[in-house]
């Protein structure tokens, strides 16, 4: 399943990054059934002033858009988590310090970073006056459908 994850999500992230946004479009127009990747993720991903925002969930899968910042998270940082999925992380704009296992890498907008079920991880954000602004896809979840917190502190209440 983690083959499956990484090549989906790199391909997603190279069609991104190298489709003008008109082609873009046009490939939605042709096969409106293309994964939600396609459909400008990177814009609304940068239009998200929330700390996360549900925008496509299947039975077992989701996308979600994050804000790091000191407005949406006080410790300008996602936190310590563990998760019992594959997660891969899309740097949409900004720059952070990513922990997996303890290990420290830096990041910055285009970069992506797969963690693998069960590592220890971390992002922070790196610029107290800039916010960070990730895409997270999560495959095998079974978290609540379109949830929207506006703050860190929201999604433990």
């Amino acid at each position: 399943m983690r083959k499956t994850t990484f090549i989906a999500a790199l391909f997603v992230c190279i069609k991104a990054f190298t489709l003008p946004v008109d082609v873009l479009d046009q490939k939605i127009v042709e096969n409106p059934s293309q994964p939600m990747v396609l459909q400008k993720v990177f814009e609304k991903t940068k239009k998200n002033k929330n700390w996360k925002t549900s925008v496509k969930t299947g039975d077992h899968e989701k996308i979600m858009f994050m804000n790091v910042s000191t407005s949406t998270t006080p410790d300008n940082e996602i936190g310590r988590s563990n998760r019992s999925y594959d997660q891969v992380i899309l740097i949409v704009n900004g720059s952070a310090r990513v922990s997996l296992s303890g290990k420290i890498s830096s990041v910055k907008s285009g970069d992506m970073v797969f963690i693998p079920k069960g590592t220890i991880y971390n992002i922070a954000n790196k610029s107290r006056n800039s916010n960070l602004k990730l895409a997270s896809v999560c495959l095998n979840v079974s978290d609540p459908k379109d949830i929207v917190y506006k703050n860190k502190v929201d999604e433990r209440r």
